[in-house]
């Protein structure tokens, strides 16, 4: 999967735990049992491949480093920007639609 469209599925997916009022942050990310889940014994590859989505989104100002209500740069909120964008979709992004990314191609 290209790093943009992996990185889109990472916003949409940040963006929904906003909304549920949770709070995002790379290191639990990274480390969520889910994720391991999904790597199926690959969760090194796999980790990787959510950090350099989550470095995309932060240098194309899709996620800013650093949350209001929590201390330290390892959180993160989705900024104006990444929210316009998902808004202006025209397909909406789903997160949990597709197989994991490790399972396919990558281009």
């Amino acid at each position: 999967m290209p790093l943009e469209r992996l990185a889109m599925r990472l916003l949409a997916y940040l963006r929904s735990e906003e909304e549920r009022g949770g709070f995002i942050s790379r290191h639990n990310l990274v480390g969520t049992a889910v994720l391991h889940e999904y790597a199926e014994g690959n969760v090194e590859d796999y980790m990787r491949l959510i950090q350099e989505a989550w470095d995309w989104l932060y240098t194309h100002g899709l996620i800013s480093r650093g949350h209001p209500a929590q201390s330290g740069a390892e959180w993160a909120f989705v900024t104006r920007a990444g929210r316009t964008l998902l808004e202006q979709r025209d397909e909406p992004l789903d997160p949990y639609c597709d197989a994991p990314p490790h399972t396919r191609e990558r281009a």
